[in-house]
């Protein structure tokens, strides 16, 4: 062989070999550009505030700007999916509450497996949601409402969310816990199910502090009792479905955040870092608390935990509904 040859050879090997070198050697450290949080509902729940609260915290200690984006539809399944399907750079992450556990069991195909297309980053809140009633509802402690409910029947309505989501879901516990037969009305917001309230549409329903507070101080509502194990800290006066006559009867809601599956470690572990310091804020912690919200900021493994024991639970409770998969 000649030298001219030899050495075209021994260059081609060497651009061979600098071409399967490991992808990670050319990624850029992580974050260099503005990332995303997608949110898969409509602005104004529960979801959107937590996340527009908390992006400016992120990109703080992210370095890098944190935009939020709702993708609403199909009961946050277009939104889920879009995340589960993004690149596995971290530049798209997804927050959502633990209605995204109910997406399979109320969706023939939502697109996309929880456990299989999305990893958990950390779990960022949590909290219990309080029971409201009407003033024309003849009751004005927890038993009271208990024993005008089991009086009443199916002639009781109680609004919701919408179908499948949180707010239904405690609805279907209670009746299940309590031995009732109340009857479900489905709302777009919970803005729309306490106007129904007040309007006398329907007698009572599961709501968040921030939305219901409002209206209970300003006299258009009634708040009876909280989901959470515990008496919140912002309403000590008012007892827990547990202690008032549901006992063992425990509903909370969180919000945690998810990175497509197959995202680098070291990139999932900078966003759990991150969502950490930004609920550690006490300016974020005291906005959230106000709201009777609980901050947590998880790390990947124990909100994986959480996911995995929380998806069979309430897939029961959809299935105990009697909700058909669409």
């Amino acid at each position: 062989m000649n030298p001219t040859r030899r050495a075209m050879l021994a260059c081609a090997g060497a651009l061979a070999v600098a071409g399967a070198a490991p992808r990670t050697w050319a990624r850029d450290a992580f974050p260099s550009r503005p990332m995303r949080i997608i949110v898969p509902v409509s602005p104004g729940g529960s979801n959107d505030l937590a996340a527009r609260l908390l992006a400016p915290s992120l990109s703080q200690a992210l370095g890098q700007p944190v935009v939020v984006e709702n993708k609403a539809g199909a009961g946050g399944a277009i939104g889920s999916t879009l995340v589960a399907r993004a690149d596995p750079d971290g530049y798209t992450a997804l927050l959502y509450s633990n209605s995204i556990l109910t997406l399979p069991a109320l969706m023939k195909n939502p697109g996309f497996q929880v456990q299989r297309d999305l990893i958990p980053v950390s779990m960022l809140v949590k909290s219990g949601a309080v029971l409201v009633v009407g003033n024309s509802v003849p009751a004005n402690t927890f038993p009271e409402l208990l024993k005008y409910i089991r009086e009443n029947g199916s002639a009781i309505n109680y609004g919701s969310g919408g179908i499948g989501g949180s707010t239904h879901l405690m609805g279907e516990m209670f009746n299940k816990m309590a031995g009732t037969n109340m009857t479900h009305v489905p709302f777009k917001s919970a803005g729309e199910y306490n106007q129904a309230i007040i309007a006398n549409q329907v007698q009572l329903a599961f709501d968040v502090l921030s939305s219901a507070k409002p209206l209970a101080d300003s006299g258009r509502l009634k708040i009876l009792a909280v989901t959470s194990k515990e008496r919140d800290p912002a309403l000590p006066q008012v007892p827990t479905l547990d202690e008032g006559g549901l006992p063992g009867y425990e509903y909370l809601v969180w919000q945690g955040l998810f990175l497509p599956a197959h995202t680098p470690r070291d990139i999932v572990m900078k966003w759990a870092a991150a969502c950490k310091q930004a609920v550690d804020t006490p300016e974020v912690r005291q906005k959230f608390a106000s709201s009777g919200v609980e901050t947590v900021g998880s790390t990947p493994e124990e909100f994986a935990r959480v996911v995995q024991r929380d998806a069979p639970l309430l897939t029961k409770l959809v299935e105990a509904a009697g909700i058909a998969p669409q």
